[in-house]
């Protein structure tokens, strides 16, 4: 008797299931307010309640992006480790290569054009080389801030990249090493800095040289690395949310009190450290709370928008000021006396939005979409 073969069932292969991307929109929106900050600062002061306070000590939000870098920087990286078992260290470069030079290389050329053209400089000198080699920290620290056009702020550029190069070993050392290792190495880390920071206090090296290097100003970066390996839900999980933001809000109160950063003191020793609790704290009550109902607004809409498009507010926001102020004055009833702070105020926001926006969607946006490919783990959509 045949006995028949018994038919082969096609095996169903599931389709890979693709990883979720790695994308906080609370965190843009956060991005948003540290530019807020940083615009505020360098914009005319209102004639508002508590606006001075905000304006005098708006720098701060420089150390909100440094703390969002290196916490972004530590979640994203840590999983790429857990998905490869190692960082690559070349698709780290390029990603930040093409998120960062085309952009900041174009403005860098047209700055010097126009400084040329406008007799305020030559086209070429040591300060053009700080802006392209990103050592314009290290000349500001030397020599004082960039005066080729609207550039004076890029310094934080020259800083971020130079963080760049080291964050990647850093973080790929820390990934492969017990909690005990992690500790003592970023404590070494801030005994070393502060050294640093002790000497240049005690040399009275003039303002801005311990602002801009990342030797000296570091908290920010290294408790945002902090916040990303999970240390403050160790110390915080169990405080309420709004402790923990009252607990930063109060860390930057005292620095208020304590003076700003360009008056070269002992003082100093003690500011640095309350501003990158005050930004390490915000971000962690931010990251934490940022699914709740009531910080949706962080989350949606404009200021996700803005946040995705902060890193062009950046660079523009100087040339916007100088643009809207000189626009008010060429077509509006103002060419015989000064238009309000106000009107300044809201027309240079604007016209570097509609700048920053032109910029993401015409030049940025492209190289983004390159960057994707060099993506690992996906991350905030471009």
């Amino acid at each position: 008797m045949n006995h028949a073969e018994p038919s082969e069932q096609p095996q169903v292969v599931s389709p890979p299931v693709a990883a979720p991307k790695f994308y906080f929109p609370e965190l843009d929106g956060l991005r948003f307010l540290a530019f807020m900050l940083v615009f505020v600062h360098h914009a005319p002061n209102l004639d508002l309640p508590g606006w001075s306070v905000i304006h005098d000590y708006g720098w701060v939000g420089v150390d909100l992006f440094f703390a969002l870098s290196a916490f972004l920087f530590v979640k994203l990286l840590a999983r790429e480790h857990e998905r490869t078992g190692t960082i690559s260290i070349r698709k780290f470069f390029v990603r930040r290569c093409l998120r960062i030079w085309p952009l900041y290389f174009l403005f860098c050329l047209l700055m010097l054009i126009l400084t040329s053209v406008s007799h305020r400089g030559p086209f070429f000198s040591w300060r053009a080389l700080g802006l392209f080699t990103f050592t314009d920290n290290i000349f500001s620290a030397c020599d004082g801030y960039n005066p080729v056009a609207y550039s004076a702020h890029l310094w934080t550029i020259s800083y971020e990249e130079q963080f760049y190069v080291f964050i990647p070993f850093l973080l790929l050392f820390l990934f492969r090493a017990p909690r005990s290792k992690i500790v003592l190495t970023l404590s070494g880390i801030a005994l070393a800095f502060t050294l640093i920071r002790v000497i240049l206090i005690w040399l009275k090296a003039p303002h801005p040289a311990i602002w801009v290097l990342p030797v000296s100003h570091f908290e920010s970066i290294l408790l945002g690395i902090v916040v990303g390996f999970k240390g403050f839900d160790v110390l915080f999980a169990r405080v309420p949310a709004g402790l923990v933001l009252a607990l930063g809000l109060v860390c930057g109160w005292f620095v208020t009190r304590l003076g700003p950063v360009d008056i070269i003191q002992w003082r100093l020793m003690l500011s640095y450290v309350l501003i990158g609790l005050s930004t390490s704290l915000a971000l962690y009550f931010v990251f934490r709370t940022g699914k709740a109902r009531w910080m949706a607004w962080l989350a949606r809409g404009p200021c996700v928008f803005l946040g995705k498009i902060s890193y062009g507010l950046y660079v523009y926001h100087l040339l916007g000021l100088a643009v809207g102020w000189k626009l008010l004055h060429q077509f509006g009833p103002w060419r015989t006396h000064d238009p309000a702070p106000a009107i300044i105020f809201v027309a240079a926001l604007g016209i570097t939005v509609a700048m920053a926006s032109a910029s993401y969607f015409m030049l940025e946006r492209p190289f983004l979409k390159i960057k994707e490919r060099y993506e690992i783990v996906a991350s905030r959509p471009a």
